[in-house]
């Protein structure tokens, strides 16, 4: 094409000359062997670790680059917005915001229940999901629209599992109990409900307050300085990307929520 022309490097670069390594390998296991190797040189070399960067073609590779540069000791931060929505601490960040904006986020429940920090057995959470179908259908049969509307809805495909709300089911066996629960399972479930009643108490504060004080709270702020294994591998520079999202964050209706 006429119009293409060669690319030339200024005469006086202004970070010096570059270096260009092409490299190909059989397995994505020797492949980050050599990128973790390739970044102890660069260290050693002095250049600092935030001046180091890992590009990808798809956002496929984070995952599998943090699992190698944690287990190499290497703290790495997510840059990239979706990205860092993938990472775990963040998982369970939005988790618990989601379940206190609405207690029908299941999934989400589902994820807090049985993290590390509640531990709510298979068992457990299966009497919870239980329970939470019986007032899912208790309330369609007994609310105004009555068992005739109840089974017309029923028979247009309406699933009763659809309007189950495992927050509603907490509250509930919190409130009335449920002799089917584990003794220390009932505990913990109660912990958490109070927890979340607390954070909703709180959820007019400004978002970016109201984020952080959710992370403070729920362990993950003091998690990520206080466990060196969690440093290591940016669990505090992740959420501090996190915090500054949130505080960059304007809905189109100009406000924040």
């Amino acid at each position: 094409h006429p119009e293409l022309k060669p690319l030339q490097a200024p005469e006086k670069p202004k970070f010096g000359d570059g270096k260009l390594h092409i490299s190909s390998f059989r397995t994505r296991d020797e492949e980050a062997a050599w990128l973790v190797k390739e970044i102890r040189a660069c260290e050693a070399s002095g250049i600092p670790l935030e001046e180091i960067a890992l590009l990808f073609r798809k956002g496929k590779g984070i995952a599998w680059a943090l699992k190698f540069l944690n287990e190499a000791g290497i703290p790495a931060q997510v840059r990239t917005k979706m990205d860092l929505l993938e990472v775990p601490e963040i998982v369970e960040l939005v988790s618990m915001l989601r379940v206190i904006a609405e207690p029908a986020a299941n999934s989400a429940w589902v994820r807090i229940l049985t993290g590390p920090r509640w531990r709510i057995g298979n068992r457990d959470l299966a009497l919870i999901g239980k329970h939470a179908n019986k007032l899912a259908f208790d309330a369609r049969v007994q609310g105004e629209r009555g068992l005739e509307k109840a089974l017309e809805a029923a028979i247009a495909g309406s699933d009763i599992a659809e309007n189950a709300a495992y927050g509603d089911a907490i509250a509930d066996i919190v409130e009335n109990g449920n002799p089917a629960l584990s003794e220390s399972a009932f505990e913990r479930i109660k912990n958490l409900h109070h927890e979340i009643q607390y954070l909703r108490a709180q959820a007019g504060d400004p978002l970016k307050h109201f984020v952080y004080r959710v992370a403070s709270v729920s362990g993950l702020l003091i998690e990520s300085i206080s466990e060196p294994n969690r440093i290591k591998r940016g669990m505090d520079s992740n959420l501090r990307a996190f915090f500054s999202l949130v505080s960059d964050f304007t809905a189109l209706d100009g406000e924040s929520n």
